[in-house]
């Protein structure tokens, strides 16, 4: 419904006053939205075709971060790895807040970008999940962060990204991506 003039009214929501808890309102809307069609997928055509699924629309999403982004910014295309590296901390910065509490950055060239996270967010949503045993990197979840970042490496192309374990954690659990430029 519009108000007079064709402008949407402002809404107030009960307890989202303000921006930063309607934006935190908003992201934990969206990654509760992301894990039950995930999990109705899974429910209804198996755990691989809800994985390929997942995977599929994650690297899409990547390429729609990086369009947008471009769009934002001003940026006609992400030319080396400082700038793909100053992309990737923005959508920590909208995704999460800030991108210092989900990873550090470990190398900043031209031609290398690596970031390590902090912790892990699908292991421990994995745990929370009954995948109590499951091999980090491989979590429902881990294929579509991988997907996500190569949907991002695509649609700035000329880059490639490699996930790692991060040395000297317990299993592995943080993960490493280092993003190279490969034209």
């Amino acid at each position: 419904m519009t108000g007079p003039g064709g402008e949407i009214p402002a809404v107030e929501l009960a307890g989202l006053g303000d921006d930063r808890a309607r934006l935190a309102w908003l992201r934990q809307a969206y990654y509760g939205l992301d894990g039950r069609w995930y999990l109705k997928v899974r429910d209804r055509r198996g755990a691989g075709e809800a994985q390929e699924i997942d995977e599929d629309v994650c690297r899409s999403l990547g390429r729609l971060h990086v369009r947008v982004w471009c769009e934002l910014t001003g940026v006609d295309r992400i030319e080396d790895c400082r700038t793909l590296g100053r992309f990737v901390r923005d959508v920590f910065d909208s995704l999460y807040g800030s991108w210092e509490d989900a990873f550090e950055v470990v190398r900043d060239e031209p031609d290398v970008w690596e970031l390590r996270h902090r912790r892990c967010t699908i292991f421990d949503m994995g745990a929370a999940a009954g995948y109590g045993t499951a091999v980090p990197g491989e979590l429902p979840g881990c294929g579509g962060i991988r997907a996500l970042y190569e949907g991002w490496v695509r649609a700035a192309g000329g880059f490639t990204v490699e996930q790692l374990p991060a040395p000297g954690e317990p299993h592995g659990v943080a993960c490493r991506y280092v993003f190279r430029r490969s034209s």
